[in-house]
């Protein structure tokens, strides 16, 4: 109903970013497709997907049971023609781990249309909090490797700082940062 009033308000496109878990039921997005004669066209997606490992998943997120929901709502919506995107937040649990789920993404979803790194924004301060951030020196090899891996396999990344990262901590990938 959102997406079909979106259209009916006068918007031309529509994006909508998910954890994917209700487009696991691909009635959701028949009735997406439905919004507008050309929905496919015109209603992109922006998938969080913070590993491709189920416990790692499940940490990040304090949601048991969803990984494979989300997994299989990007199925979904690749299935159904939209363009979509994946949204990846970078932590202290995921970081090493990198050029893997690089890997995954390439295997799984080569078709689309941008990949997006994030590094977590710190909003909490506490040492407990903390532990969640990852130190970007350590950072810095296994997102080289990452983005080396997809750029090879073709699929655009972008990156999403918030002004936290030093462009000098990511060497060779600075045109991320001026985009």
């Amino acid at each position: 109903e959102l997406v079909k009033s979106a259209f009916k308000a006068g918007y031309e496109q529509v994006q909508i970013l998910t954890n994917g878990v209700e487009l696991s039921d691909k009635k959701k997005l028949e009735a997406i497709k439905e919004a507008h004669p050309q929905a496919v066209r015109k209603v992109d997606f922006s998938v969080s997907l913070h590993s491709h490992l189920k416990s790692v998943s499940q940490e990040l997120t304090r949601s048991l049971n969803t990984h494979a929901r989300t997994l299989a709502g990007i199925r979904n919506i690749r299935d159904c023609g939209f363009n979509f995107t994946i949204y990846h937040v970078i932590t202290e649990n995921n970081y090493r781990v990198l050029p893997r789920f690089a890997d995954f993404v390439v295997k799984n979803f080569p078709e689309i249309s941008c990949f997006t790194f994030s590094y977590i924004y710190p909003v909490f301060h506490s040492p407990e909090e903390m532990s969640v951030y990852p130190r970007l020196t350590l950072v810095q090899p296994f997102f080289r490797e990452a983005v080396a891996r997809l750029k090879a396999a073709g699929i655009p990344i972008s990156f999403s700082n918030c002004g936290v990262v030093p462009m000098c901590l990511m060497r060779s990938n600075e045109e991320f940062f001026l985009k």
